[in-house]
Formats: structure tokens, sequence, C-alpha cells
């Protein structure tokens, strides 16, 4: 909320990513990921190593450094589970570059959605737990 101009697959640096929102007061960088795996109680990702994923986060860094707002969003399809984190076991680079974004200020969006045959839709913002 609160943009006035929003774009799709924008580049910067080396990175494309999915959306580039524009007000009067920032830019704004969003990468967004699907996660769909469970382990217990929690949402993980990646369920296999991102060379691509860890770049994405490291050009947020980038982007939170020269002053825009950067954000990591994970839209969680599956409604049994109540917190989100980094597969460490699966790929330990990225859940390291994912803390070090975190650390930098990037900001992290965990929501659950609820996928039916009409459509996905966001219901609600799970906690996220890096350690």
């Amino acid at each position: 909320k609160g943009y006035t101009e929003i774009k799709r697959e924008q580049k910067f640096d080396d990175s494309r990513f999915d959306v580039m929102a524009r007000n009067e007061e920032e830019i704004c960088f969003v990468e967004v990921k699907n996660v769909t795996m469970k382990e217990g109680d929690f949402a993980l990702f990646p369920d296999a190593k991102t060379e691509r994923g860890r770049k994405h986060l490291e050009t947020l860094i980038k982007v939170k450094q020269q002053g825009m707002r950067a954000v990591m969003f994970y839209v969680i399809q599956r409604q049994d589970v109540s917190k989100f984190g980094p597969a460490q076991e699966i790929d330990p680079a990225y859940a390291e570059s994912l803390k070090k974004a975190v650390d930098a200020g990037v900001e992290v969006i965990a929501m659950m959605a609820k996928v039916t045959p009409e459509g996905i839709k966001l219901v609600k913002e799970l906690p996220f737990e890096i350690e």
C-alpha cells in the first residue's frame, strides 16, 4: 500500500526482481519466493540448493545499502504450518545469506496463502525464525 507506481520484473544491478514499487518518499524492490516445504510446524525455503536465490539476497542487500527498501517476500502455499524459516540442512549457504540480509536491514515477510482452483488468497503473516 502507499505506492503510486508498481512495475514487474525490474532489473537492479545483476538481478531481476519480481516487483519495484515507488512513491514520492522511496523505492522498494521485492523478490517473491513460493514455499511448499514443511517440517514440523515450519514452512521452509528452499527445498533445493539455490544459487539464484542467494544472488537475489545479495542484491537486496545492495538495494538496502543504497538507501532503498528491500523486501524478501515468501508465499507459503500451505495452511498446516505456524512459522517460517530457512531450510538450513538443504542449503546452508542460502540460510547464511538470509541471515546476512536480515542483519543488513532487508525485510522478510512470510505470508500464508490459501490456494484454491479459483485463485490464491493471502490469509495471514507467519512469524519468521532465522535460527
